[in-house]
């Protein structure tokens, strides 16, 4: 059987064609039919021609489900072994494809630390300007100022009990994976990846020769 040769990026189109094809074919088969002896088969078809046509449009469901097979197994193997670089890295297509749903854990991965982060960094903020806001009604009192809003937290008196206080009481952010720059750094990787993939794809595909 004579070999064709075409690019993967027809191939891509040509398997889009053929789903369609595959599903209008399955619908014009009848692979039974009815008839009265001497009469035609659903009162249209001679026993013959009914026999003949339900062969026919099962076998070309057949072809069609043969090519689609035949395409996509000439396009995983060149994908296997075809080589790419994005984003300095070097892989096969299949790898490139397959690391698009790691990129997608990647995403989710960001987006908790960071929202996880952020949610640790407001109530740092507030339950710090808690204690904030306490050490300097307890240095009011203990001064017999309460109530006296020129009180300022650099006040020499005042900071001698703030001070200690705060720094006994004030909440420290516990950051073992030094969270912001991990997300910066997981993030560069996705935008680089994304920014290249689909382009170098579509290169690649348009110049990779495949066999049928």
């Amino acid at each position: 059987m004579e070999t064709q040769k075409m690019t993967i990026h027809r191939a891509l189109a040509e398997l889009k064609l053929i789903d369609s094809k595959i599903e209008k074919a399955i619908n014009l088969v009848e692979p039974t039919g009815l008839m009265k002896l001497g009469k035609p088969v659903n009162g249209f078809y001679s026993k013959e021609d009914f026999e003949k046509e339900a062969k026919a449009k099962y076998q070309s469901v057949q072809d069609l489900i043969t090519r689609k097979n035949s395409i996509k197994s000439a396009i995983v193997k060149a994908n296997s072994i075809t080589k790419v670089i994005i984003s300095g890295k070097t892989m096969t297509i299949s790898d490139a494809i397959n690391f698009k749903t790691v990129i997608a854990v990647k995403k989710n991965l960001i987006n908790t630390l960071n929202r996880r982060h952020q949610s640790v960094k407001a109530k740092f903020n507030q339950e710090n300007e808690k204690v904030n806001n306490i050490a300097l009604d307890n240095a009011k009192i203990m001064l017999g100022k309460q109530g006296d809003d020129r009180v300022k937290p650099n006040d020499e008196d005042v900071k001698n009990i703030i001070e200690p206080y705060i720094k006994r009481n004030q909440f420290h952010i516990v950051d073992p994976l030094n969270i912001e720059k991990l997300i910066e750094k997981l993030q560069n990787e996705v935008d680089n990846f994304e920014v290249e993939v689909d382009a170098v794809l579509s290169e690649i595909n348009a110049i990779t020769q495949i066999e049928i």
